[in-house]
């Protein structure tokens, strides 16, 4: 099963949209982890209608801690064997974890499946990164990679984790800028081999450059 975590924070404007989008996928083994982030808006009113019409939809409440937290909340309480993440005012295109999970079972020995992403600008779609060519890397390449951001980046969004890496990191609440990328760095260090798959289904909503 794959566990979908979503940090949710006064995100009512775009949330319903989040949601659809991944209720909506043709991959249906998966649980959905909504992490309300102390929202004072109607967020977490949203969420509660989804609970109650996909059982594969869970919820959990924190007061206001950050992204970090909660992702690693959203972490801690995942069950499923692969894990990802989704931002709330983000989307993805329904084949997205249909085609990356089917990459974890036609190589084996990949523990990471990085897809790519775009950004979304009113109705023009730009990948954010344009290399076509499907790669596996090692774990000392991709590290390199990871630092020169050329083919992939340290977002979190555009990657799906074999949960057993995640066991013993989590992201660093006292850092406010590249935590993501630091976690990455942790990550990948126990990955046995990494697998760019460029489909860029991600649509990200914030700039990105």
């Amino acid at each position: 099963m794959l566990s979908i975590i979503v940090p949710v924070y006064n995100a009512e404007k775009f949330l319903y949209r989040c949601i659809e989008s991944i209720l909506a996928q043709t991959y249906t083994d998966f649980e959905l982890l909504l992490v309300n982030d102390g929202s004072i808006d109607c967020s977490l009113e949203i969420c509660e209608q989804y609970i109650k019409q996909d059982k594969r939809v869970k919820i959990f409440t924190q007061k206001n801690c950050g992204v970090s937290v909660a992702r690693n909340t959203g972490i801690e309480n995942a069950t499923g064997e692969f894990v990802t993440f989704v931002d709330a005012d983000d989307w993805i295109e329904p084949q997205m974890y249909e085609k990356m999970m089917k990459r974890f079972s036609e190589e084996m020995s990949v523990d990471i499946v990085i897809g790519g992403f775009v950004r979304q600008k009113s109705d023009r779609i730009i990948p954010v990164l344009k290399k076509k060519e499907e790669t596996i890397y090692t774990t000392k390449n991709a590290l390199q990679e990871l630092l020169v951001g050329k083919i992939f980046r340290g977002e979190l969004c555009d990657k799906i984790y074999r949960k057993s890496l995640l066991d013993n990191i989590r992201l660093d609440s006292a850092i406010a800028v590249a935590e993501d990328l630091l976690f990455n760095w942790l990550v990948f260090q126990k990955a046995r081999s990494i697998l760019y798959y460029p489909i860029w289904a991600y649509h990200k909503s914030r700039k990105c450059n």
